[in-house]
């Protein structure tokens, strides 16, 4: 209950007016030679429930489609993300661990990274900051 009284306080904090409802997946180029079976995706945009319904579908696809051992979720590039965005990520790992593989998050904003860590997630999912070039 704590979580969703902090989640809640964390979307009037962050929210912003956006008109802009578009989220859009890019996926490493060479999606079918998956490096040592990495399925890398990099999200941008705001996650909320405008997007999340259509981002997982299309993320649930690859995972299907490619079976990876591991899913790297890329997080660097969302400028905001409510409830419905900490569904999708925590969704996405018990699909991917419930197949056997494993999965990480790369780069979350600073915002995100809040959230995520009021939420416990770093228990659960690795988080990773690398360094982009």
């Amino acid at each position: 209950m704590r979580v969703l009284f902090f989640l809640l306080i964390l979307y009037f904090i962050f929210r912003k007016d956006s008109q802009n409802k578009n989220m859009r997946i890019e996926i490493n180029s060479n999606l079918t030679n998956m490096t040592d079976g990495v399925l890398y995706i990099k999200l941008s945009g705001d996650i909320d429930h405008h997007t999340a319904k259509e981002v997982r579908d299309s993320v649930d696809n690859l995972i299907k489609r490619t079976n990876p051992v591991e899913l790297e979720l890329d997080l660097s590039d969302i400028e905001f993300m409510d409830s419905s965005g900490l569904g999708l990520v925590l969704g996405r790992y018990k699909k991917q661990t419930e197949m056997g593989g494993k999965m990480k998050i790369l780069n979350p904003t600073k915002r995100v990274m809040q959230i995520l860590q009021l939420a416990g997630v770093e228990k659960i999912i690795k988080i990773e900051r690398i360094r982009q070039i």
